[in-house]
């Protein structure tokens, strides 16, 4: 009899937390882990060039990489590229994890150009999820435009702090 009770009393607190639920976010999704999407400042726009020779633009990335603790995978000064490893993004659980969960990660490459005096710096994030149904990691960042460019704002404006810009 008391099973009963516990499961209808879970029953209808899943049932009426469903139909208030839009997306990810209701009363019954919980953020449990990770860390929160990185942002860049409010109207912040990246510059199209930076007046800095290449080889500063990379010092300054990877510096700044090396500030943010986001391990590198592989640079090549020659080649003006870096690429990290992925970054926890947050967790989430939907129903005290009954209905699941999901987590996000996401990555860097860097590409560092010499154009005339200045540079060209690209950053560029890949964003990738994993949960509910699906336990692998697969690429979602066509489906998060805005949330990959908030990324990429991100990383090319703390560069271009680094730089005293």
């Amino acid at each position: 009899m008391m099973k009963k009770i516990v499961v209808a009393l879970l029953l209808t607190g899943l049932l009426s937390g469903c139909e208030s639920m839009k997306g990810a976010a209701s009363s019954m999704t919980q953020q449990t882990g990770g860390n929160e999407l990185p942002e860049a400042s409010a109207g912040y726009q990246p510059a199209a060039q930076l007046p800095f020779p290449k080889e500063r633009v990379f010092q300054a990335a990877l510096d700044t990489l090396d500030d943010l603790r986001i391990t590198v995978l592989t640079e090549s000064k020659d080649a003006g590229r870096i690429t990290t490893d992925y970054v926890a993004g947050p967790t989430q659980v939907v129903a005290f994890g009954l209905l699941g969960g999901n987590s996000v990660r996401y990555k860097y490459t860097i590409s560092v150009k010499q154009d005339g005096k200045a540079s060209k710096l690209t950053v560029t994030a890949f964003l990738e999820s994993s949960g509910n149904k699906v336990q692998s990691w697969r690429d979602v960042s066509a489906d998060n435009q805005q949330i990959v460019t908030n990324l990429q704002n991100f990383l090319t404006e703390k560069i271009s702090k680094k730089l005293g810009m």
